[in-house]
């Protein structure tokens, strides 16, 4: 019975060190196991981290582009105004130069105008004289 008993408590301290070691065993697969199931989970986490980064950078190219083509396309249309401006008032001082060579021009008419019917006051020449015709004036 003695041996039976003590059989029985070796083979129960056996078991119990086999359960121990089983339980130990266990925890280190759960462990394992959670550390695998976490991993991609970390993995994935950091990526979509990664991703949203990469998105809020994007998102802040895609602003600050979106901003510079504002820019130029105001600083265009502000050049065209400008050349615009530009080709109008060069225009308009084509046209007073012109109005400005046509008043000279006219001017110059009316002086000529105004010299050849104005009165002479030199005597008539001795030829009209002698043919009895009205005394003309000589050309000055």
């Amino acid at each position: 019975h003695e041996l039976r008993c003590s059989t029985l408590e070796q083979e129960a301290q056996a078991l119990r060190k086999e359960v121990a070691e089983g339980r130990v065993l266990r925890e280190e697969a759960e462990a394992r196991y959670r550390e695998e199931q976490q991993r991609p989970q970390a993995a994935v986490s950091a990526v979509q981290e990664q991703r949203g980064d990469e998105s809020g950078r994007s998102e802040d190219a895609q602003k600050v582009l979106a901003d510079l083509r504002a820019q130029v396309t105001q600083k265009a249309e502000a050049h065209a105004g400008a050349q615009q401006r530009l080709l109008e008032e060069v225009d308009r001082r084509q046209r007073a130069e012109q109005d400005v060579a046509l008043l000279r021009e006219e001017l110059a008419r009316l002086k000529e105008a105004k010299q050849s019917s104005a009165p002479r006051t030199q005597t008539a020449t001795p030829l009209a004289r002698e043919e009895g015709a009205p005394a003309r004036l000589a050309p000055v």
